[in-house]
């Protein structure tokens, strides 16, 4: 849903108005697994990407998998709309929410080969380097592992800070399945899905300006370097 502002908004008497994009998730289906999985996260980040500046507000539907349109579904991961379940428990999608609250507001330019699934992201917060990784693609076409090579401006050397989302990482679902995939949660059990839920951060070294990645499909990277810009 990529559509120049001139289509998108005309006309004299509509263009005062604050224009939103509401109601809005990577499926319309309930049931659609893939609103639990990472790959929810990396279209997200590419929908606010490709959209950046176009509309004053979004609006992501829903929060959570509490919902009252339809009877509740059972299982603590069901292909729900929501950013969590229905205990709380945060998906992939949640976190990259989080990353995205995270971001500065001055976005940078990127330059590079636009072939392949995978786009980056550059934002300037403040005296900080934010960099978001990303490798989408729709569900009937093809992706794979991207290798992406980075190159800052500055040649210096940056100790950089890396939070992944891919089926390893920031994936509650994963730790579900492998317990089982319980029907009804006790709070311990709770606790700890929510646990794997969390970004971990990672240590990276930049050098000579350098960063590659070896992004999976339907993946994010976000990498932070402090005090780039001092």
């Amino acid at each position: 849903m990529i559509y120049p502002p001139e289509i998108t908004i005309s006309g004299s008497d509509i263009k005062s108005y604050p224009f939103y994009y509401t109601e809005w998730n990577v499926s319309a289906m309930v049931g659609d697994m893939i609103h639990d999985e990472s790959y929810a996260a990396a279209m997200v980040a590419k929908t606010i990407a490709d959209n950046d500046s176009m509309v004053e507000g979004y609006s992501f539907f829903t929060f959570t998998d509490i919902f009252e349109e339809q009877s509740q579904k059972l299982g603590q991961f069901h292909g729900g709309y929501g950013l969590q379940t229905v205990d709380g428990v945060e998906k992939p999608v949640y976190r990259i929410f989080e990353i995205l609250h995270k971001l500065g507001f001055k976005r940078l330019g990127v330059q590079g080969n636009d072939q392949g699934t995978a786009e980056l992201l550059a934002v300037q917060n403040d005296v900080d380097l934010q960099l978001l990784a990303y490798n989408h693609n729709v569900p009937s076409e093809e992706i794979k592992t991207e290798k992406v090579q980075i190159g800052l401006e500055s040649k210096k050397n940056f100790a950089g800070i890396l939070e992944r989302i891919d089926h390893d990482h920031a994936n509650p679902m994963k730790k579900w399945i492998e317990m089982g995939k319980p029907d009804y949660l006790k709070q311990p059990e709770i606790d700890l899905l929510r646990e794997n839920s969390k970004l971990q951060k990672e240590q990276i070294l930049v050098e000579n300006g350098q960063i590659i990645l070896n992004l999976l499909p339907n993946s994010c990277i976000f990498i932070t370097i402090p005090n780039y810009f001092s």
